[in-house]
Protein backbone atom coordinates (compact mmCIF):
# COMPACT_ATOMS: atom_id res chain seq x y z
CA UNK A 1 0.00 0.00 0.00
CA UNK A 2 2.86 2.35 0.87
CA UNK A 3 4.52 1.45 -2.41
CA UNK A 4 1.35 2.23 -4.37
CA UNK A 5 1.00 5.57 -2.60
CA UNK A 6 4.61 6.34 -3.50
CA UNK A 7 3.96 5.46 -7.15
CA UNK A 8 0.84 7.63 -7.11
CA UNK A 9 2.74 10.61 -5.77
CA UNK A 10 5.42 10.14 -8.41
CA UNK A 11 2.70 9.76 -11.06
CA UNK A 12 1.39 13.24 -10.25
CA UNK A 13 4.54 14.58 -11.88
CA UNK A 14 3.12 13.64 -15.30
CA UNK A 15 -0.06 15.67 -14.70
CA UNK A 16 -3.76 15.00 -15.26
CA UNK A 17 -3.67 15.15 -19.05
CA UNK A 18 -1.36 12.16 -19.39
CA UNK A 19 -3.20 10.36 -16.58
CA UNK A 20 -6.45 10.58 -18.56
CA UNK A 21 -4.75 9.11 -21.64
CA UNK A 22 -3.19 6.38 -19.50
CA UNK A 23 -6.56 5.60 -17.94
CA UNK A 24 -8.04 5.03 -21.40
CA UNK A 25 -5.14 2.79 -22.46
CA UNK A 26 -5.30 0.77 -19.24
CA UNK A 27 -9.01 0.25 -19.79
CA UNK A 28 -8.35 -0.99 -23.32
CA UNK A 29 -5.70 -3.35 -21.92
CA UNK A 30 -8.06 -4.71 -19.27
CA UNK A 31 -5.76 -3.60 -16.42
CA UNK A 32 -7.56 -2.32 -13.34
CA UNK A 33 -5.04 0.05 -11.80
CA UNK A 34 -4.95 3.74 -11.00
CA UNK A 35 -3.36 5.64 -13.93
CA UNK A 36 -1.23 7.69 -11.52
CA UNK A 37 0.13 4.47 -10.01
CA UNK A 38 0.98 3.19 -13.48
CA UNK A 39 2.72 6.42 -14.52
CA UNK A 40 4.64 6.49 -11.24
CA UNK A 41 5.71 2.88 -11.69
CA UNK A 42 6.94 3.54 -15.24
CA UNK A 43 8.95 6.57 -14.12
CA UNK A 44 10.43 4.68 -11.14
CA UNK A 45 11.25 1.67 -13.31
CA UNK A 46 12.98 3.84 -15.91
CA UNK A 47 14.98 5.79 -13.32
CA UNK A 48 16.08 2.58 -11.58
CA UNK A 49 17.37 1.06 -14.80
CA UNK A 50 19.00 4.35 -15.76
CA UNK A 51 20.87 4.62 -12.44
CA UNK A 52 21.99 0.97 -12.57
CA UNK A 53 23.20 1.39 -16.15
CA UNK A 54 25.09 4.56 -15.17
CA UNK A 55 26.82 2.86 -12.24
CA UNK A 56 27.80 -0.21 -14.27
CA UNK A 57 28.99 1.75 -17.30
CA UNK A 58 30.97 4.18 -15.11
CA UNK A 59 33.29 1.30 -14.22
CA UNK A 60 34.35 0.93 -17.86
CA UNK A 61 33.88 4.31 -19.54
CA UNK A 62 34.12 8.03 -18.79
CA UNK A 63 31.61 9.96 -16.70
CA UNK A 64 29.99 11.83 -19.62
CA UNK A 65 29.47 8.64 -21.62
CA UNK A 66 28.10 6.90 -18.51
CA UNK A 67 25.51 9.66 -18.06
CA UNK A 68 24.47 9.31 -21.72
CA UNK A 69 24.18 5.53 -21.33
CA UNK A 70 22.05 5.96 -18.21
CA UNK A 71 19.68 8.40 -19.92
CA UNK A 72 19.35 6.20 -23.02
CA UNK A 73 18.72 3.02 -21.00
CA UNK A 74 16.18 4.86 -18.85
CA UNK A 75 14.29 6.00 -21.95
CA UNK A 76 14.42 2.50 -23.43
CA UNK A 77 13.00 0.97 -20.21
CA UNK A 78 10.06 3.41 -20.25
CA UNK A 79 9.51 2.76 -23.96
CA UNK A 80 9.51 -1.03 -23.45
CA UNK A 81 6.83 -0.82 -20.75
CA UNK A 82 4.73 1.43 -22.98
CA UNK A 83 5.14 -0.98 -25.90
CA UNK A 84 4.12 -3.92 -23.71
CA UNK A 85 0.91 -2.09 -22.83
CA UNK A 86 0.25 -1.37 -26.51
CA UNK A 87 0.87 -5.02 -27.40
CA UNK A 88 -1.61 -6.14 -24.73
CA UNK A 89 -4.20 -3.67 -26.07
CA UNK A 90 -3.69 -4.94 -29.61
CA UNK A 91 -3.79 -8.57 -28.45
CA UNK A 92 -7.23 -8.05 -26.89
CA UNK A 93 -8.37 -6.26 -30.02
CA UNK A 94 -7.26 -9.11 -32.29
CA UNK A 95 -8.92 -11.69 -30.04
CA UNK A 96 -12.23 -9.82 -30.13
CA UNK A 97 -12.07 -9.38 -33.91
CA UNK A 98 -11.35 -13.11 -34.25
CA UNK A 99 -14.38 -14.25 -32.24
CA UNK A 100 -16.73 -11.43 -33.27
CA UNK A 101 -18.19 -13.28 -36.30
CA UNK A 102 -19.16 -16.20 -34.03
CA UNK A 103 -20.68 -13.84 -31.48
CA UNK A 104 -22.75 -12.13 -34.16
CA UNK A 105 -23.88 -15.48 -35.56
CA UNK A 106 -25.07 -16.61 -32.12
CA UNK A 107 -26.89 -13.33 -31.60
CA UNK A 108 -28.56 -13.64 -35.00
CA UNK A 109 -29.70 -17.23 -34.34
CA UNK A 110 -31.08 -16.32 -30.91
CA UNK A 111 -32.94 -13.29 -32.27
CA UNK A 112 -34.47 -15.40 -35.04
CA UNK A 113 -35.48 -17.90 -32.36
CA UNK A 114 -37.61 -15.27 -30.64
CA UNK A 115 -35.30 -14.13 -27.83
CA UNK A 116 -34.95 -10.47 -26.94
CA UNK A 117 -31.69 -8.62 -27.47
CA UNK A 118 -30.85 -8.84 -23.75
CA UNK A 119 -31.52 -12.60 -23.66
CA UNK A 120 -29.52 -13.07 -26.85
CA UNK A 121 -26.56 -11.22 -25.36
CA UNK A 122 -26.65 -13.43 -22.26
CA UNK A 123 -26.77 -16.56 -24.43
CA UNK A 124 -23.84 -15.27 -26.50
CA UNK A 125 -21.60 -15.05 -23.44
CA UNK A 126 -19.85 -18.37 -24.04
CA UNK A 127 -16.81 -19.34 -21.88
CA UNK A 128 -14.69 -19.84 -25.00
CA UNK A 129 -15.02 -16.13 -25.74
CA UNK A 130 -12.80 -15.38 -22.74
CA UNK A 131 -12.93 -11.90 -21.20
CA UNK A 132 -15.31 -10.72 -23.92
CA UNK A 133 -18.05 -13.06 -22.68
CA UNK A 134 -18.04 -11.21 -19.33
CA UNK A 135 -18.28 -7.87 -21.12
CA UNK A 136 -21.23 -9.11 -23.19
CA UNK A 137 -23.03 -10.46 -20.11
CA UNK A 138 -22.43 -7.20 -18.26
CA UNK A 139 -23.83 -5.28 -21.22
CA UNK A 140 -26.96 -7.45 -21.14
CA UNK A 141 -27.43 -6.89 -17.39
CA UNK A 142 -27.06 -3.13 -17.81
CA UNK A 143 -29.68 -3.04 -20.56
CA UNK A 144 -32.00 -5.24 -18.49
CA UNK A 145 -31.60 -2.94 -15.45
CA UNK A 146 -32.81 0.06 -17.45
CA UNK A 147 -29.67 1.46 -19.03
CA UNK A 148 -30.13 2.64 -22.59
CA UNK A 149 -28.68 0.52 -25.39
CA UNK A 150 -26.52 3.39 -26.58
CA UNK A 151 -24.98 3.89 -23.12
CA UNK A 152 -24.31 0.15 -22.75
CA UNK A 153 -22.72 0.05 -26.20
CA UNK A 154 -20.49 3.03 -25.38
CA UNK A 155 -19.42 1.28 -22.20
CA UNK A 156 -18.45 -1.84 -24.15
CA UNK A 157 -16.64 0.23 -26.81
CA UNK A 158 -14.50 1.83 -24.11
CA UNK A 159 -13.09 -1.58 -23.13
CA UNK A 160 -11.72 -2.72 -26.51
CA UNK A 161 -9.84 -0.53 -28.97
CA UNK A 162 -11.24 -2.20 -32.07
CA UNK A 163 -12.69 -0.12 -34.92
CA UNK A 164 -14.36 -3.28 -36.26
CA UNK A 165 -16.17 -3.85 -32.96
CA UNK A 166 -17.10 -0.18 -32.71
CA UNK A 167 -18.62 -0.13 -36.21
CA UNK A 168 -20.54 -3.34 -35.51
CA UNK A 169 -21.95 -2.01 -32.24
CA UNK A 170 -22.94 1.26 -33.91
CA UNK A 171 -24.67 -0.76 -36.62
CA UNK A 172 -26.65 -2.68 -33.99
CA UNK A 173 -27.60 0.56 -32.25
CA UNK A 174 -28.78 2.18 -35.48
CA UNK A 175 -30.68 -0.95 -36.45
CA UNK A 176 -32.55 -1.02 -33.14
CA UNK A 177 -33.37 2.69 -33.42
CA UNK A 178 -34.68 2.35 -36.97
CA UNK A 179 -36.60 -0.84 -36.21
CA UNK A 180 -34.75 -2.85 -38.85
CA UNK A 181 -34.23 -6.60 -39.04
CA UNK A 182 -31.34 -6.92 -36.56
CA UNK A 183 -30.90 -10.66 -37.10
CA UNK A 184 -30.31 -10.22 -40.83
CA UNK A 185 -27.91 -7.33 -40.24
CA UNK A 186 -25.90 -9.38 -37.73
CA UNK A 187 -25.76 -12.38 -40.05
CA UNK A 188 -24.47 -10.28 -42.96
CA UNK A 189 -21.95 -8.58 -40.70
CA UNK A 190 -20.65 -11.95 -39.51
CA UNK A 191 -20.21 -13.17 -43.11
CA UNK A 192 -18.43 -9.96 -44.05
CA UNK A 193 -16.03 -10.25 -41.11
CA UNK A 194 -15.22 -13.86 -41.98
CA UNK A 195 -14.40 -12.91 -45.57
CA UNK A 196 -12.18 -10.09 -44.33
CA UNK A 197 -10.36 -12.49 -41.99
CA UNK A 198 -9.73 -14.94 -44.86
CA UNK A 199 -8.40 -12.12 -47.02
CA UNK A 200 -6.02 -11.06 -44.25
CA UNK A 201 -4.72 -14.62 -43.96
CA UNK A 202 -4.08 -14.75 -47.70
CA UNK A 203 -2.18 -11.46 -47.57
CA UNK A 204 -0.18 -12.71 -44.58
CA UNK A 205 0.78 -15.89 -46.44
CA UNK A 206 1.82 -13.93 -49.53
CA UNK A 207 4.28 -11.72 -47.60
CA UNK A 208 5.90 -14.53 -45.62
CA UNK A 209 8.78 -14.63 -48.12
CA UNK A 210 9.51 -10.93 -47.57
CA UNK A 211 9.48 -11.51 -43.81
CA UNK A 212 12.14 -14.23 -43.96
CA UNK A 213 14.19 -12.19 -46.43
CA UNK A 214 14.38 -9.31 -43.94
CA UNK A 215 15.23 -11.66 -41.08
CA UNK A 216 18.01 -13.44 -43.00
CA UNK A 217 19.41 -10.24 -44.48
CA UNK A 218 19.66 -8.49 -41.11
CA UNK A 219 20.75 -11.47 -38.99
CA UNK A 220 22.98 -13.44 -41.43
CA UNK A 221 23.98 -11.52 -44.56
CA UNK A 222 24.94 -8.25 -42.83
CA UNK A 223 27.23 -9.80 -40.16
CA UNK A 224 28.89 -12.03 -42.79
CA UNK A 225 29.72 -8.98 -44.88
CA UNK A 226 30.98 -6.97 -41.90
CA UNK A 227 33.04 -9.89 -40.55
CA UNK A 228 34.82 -10.47 -43.87
CA UNK A 229 35.45 -6.73 -44.26
CA UNK A 230 36.82 -6.49 -40.73
CA UNK A 231 39.20 -9.39 -41.36
CA UNK A 232 40.36 -7.74 -44.59
CA UNK A 233 41.01 -4.53 -42.67
CA UNK A 234 43.08 -6.49 -40.14
CA UNK A 235 45.20 -7.96 -42.93
CA UNK A 236 45.71 -4.59 -44.59
CA UNK A 237 46.68 -2.98 -41.30
CA UNK A 238 49.41 -5.65 -41.00
CA UNK A 239 50.65 -5.69 -44.60
CA UNK A 240 50.64 -1.97 -45.45
CA UNK A 241 53.31 -0.91 -42.92
CA UNK A 242 55.59 -3.68 -44.28
CA UNK A 243 55.38 -2.37 -47.85
CA UNK A 244 58.53 -0.41 -48.72
CA UNK A 245 57.11 2.61 -50.47
CA UNK A 246 57.37 6.30 -49.65
CA UNK A 247 55.27 7.21 -46.61
CA UNK A 248 53.21 9.77 -48.51
CA UNK A 249 51.76 7.02 -50.74
CA UNK A 250 50.63 4.88 -47.81
CA UNK A 251 47.05 5.61 -46.72
CA UNK A 252 46.61 6.36 -43.07
CA UNK A 253 45.23 3.26 -41.36
CA UNK A 254 42.09 3.52 -39.28
CA UNK A 255 42.53 1.97 -35.81
CA UNK A 256 41.01 -1.50 -35.63
CA UNK A 257 38.99 -0.69 -32.51
CA UNK A 258 37.30 2.16 -34.41
CA UNK A 259 36.51 -0.18 -37.31
CA UNK A 260 35.17 -2.82 -34.91
CA UNK A 261 32.95 -0.33 -33.09
CA UNK A 262 31.69 1.00 -36.43
CA UNK A 263 30.72 -2.49 -37.61
CA UNK A 264 29.08 -3.38 -34.29
CA UNK A 265 27.11 -0.13 -34.39
CA UNK A 266 25.91 -0.92 -37.91
CA UNK A 267 24.93 -4.44 -36.89
CA UNK A 268 22.90 -2.97 -34.03
CA UNK A 269 21.17 -0.43 -36.29
CA UNK A 270 20.41 -3.02 -38.96
CA UNK A 271 19.11 -5.48 -36.35
CA UNK A 272 16.90 -2.83 -34.73
CA UNK A 273 15.26 -1.59 -37.92
CA UNK A 274 15.21 -5.09 -39.39
CA UNK A 275 13.15 -6.28 -36.43
CA UNK A 276 10.74 -3.35 -36.73
CA UNK A 277 10.36 -3.94 -40.47
CA UNK A 278 9.71 -7.63 -39.85
CA UNK A 279 6.94 -6.64 -37.43
CA UNK A 280 5.37 -4.36 -40.04
CA UNK A 281 5.45 -7.12 -42.65
CA UNK A 282 4.20 -9.81 -40.27
CA UNK A 283 1.43 -8.00 -38.38
CA UNK A 284 1.23 -4.51 -39.81
CA UNK A 285 2.76 -2.58 -36.89
CA UNK A 286 6.32 -1.77 -35.84
CA UNK A 287 5.74 -2.63 -32.17
CA UNK A 288 5.26 -6.30 -33.04
CA UNK A 289 8.83 -6.33 -34.33
CA UNK A 290 10.32 -5.46 -30.94
CA UNK A 291 10.37 -9.15 -29.97
CA UNK A 292 12.48 -9.96 -33.04
CA UNK A 293 15.19 -7.40 -32.23
CA UNK A 294 16.98 -9.34 -29.42
CA UNK A 295 16.94 -12.54 -31.50
CA UNK A 296 18.32 -10.81 -34.59
CA UNK A 297 21.03 -9.06 -32.57
CA UNK A 298 22.06 -12.27 -30.81
CA UNK A 299 22.32 -14.18 -34.11
CA UNK A 300 24.11 -11.28 -35.84
CA UNK A 301 26.76 -10.85 -33.16
CA UNK A 302 27.30 -14.61 -32.89
CA UNK A 303 27.81 -14.92 -36.65
CA UNK A 304 30.08 -11.85 -36.77
CA UNK A 305 32.51 -13.03 -34.09
CA UNK A 306 32.33 -16.67 -35.24
CA UNK A 307 33.27 -15.75 -38.82
CA UNK A 308 36.13 -13.54 -37.62
CA UNK A 309 37.48 -16.43 -35.50
CA UNK A 310 37.14 -18.90 -38.36
CA UNK A 311 38.96 -16.61 -40.80
CA UNK A 312 41.72 -16.06 -38.24
CA UNK A 313 42.04 -19.80 -37.75
CA UNK A 314 42.36 -20.65 -41.45
CA UNK A 315 44.32 -17.63 -42.69
CA UNK A 316 46.47 -16.87 -39.68
CA UNK A 317 46.18 -14.60 -36.69
CA UNK A 318 47.06 -10.97 -37.25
Amino acid sequence: MVRLNLYRRIGWIFGNKLANKTKKRLRYAGIKINPYDWNGFILSFGLLFGVLSFLISYIFIKLLYSIIVGIVISGIAVLVLSLLLDILIDKRKRFVELILPDVLSILSINLRGGLTLEESLVAAGKPEFGFFSKDISKMAREIHSGKTLESAINELKSKVNSPVLHRTLDLINEGVKSGGEIAAILEKSADSLRRSALLKEEVKASVTGYFWFIILASSVAAPLLFASTFFLEKMLSTFIPAVKVPYRFIPKAIPLNVVLNFFLLNIGIIGFFGGLLAGVIRKGKEKYGVKYIPVILAISLSIFFSVVLILNHFFGKF
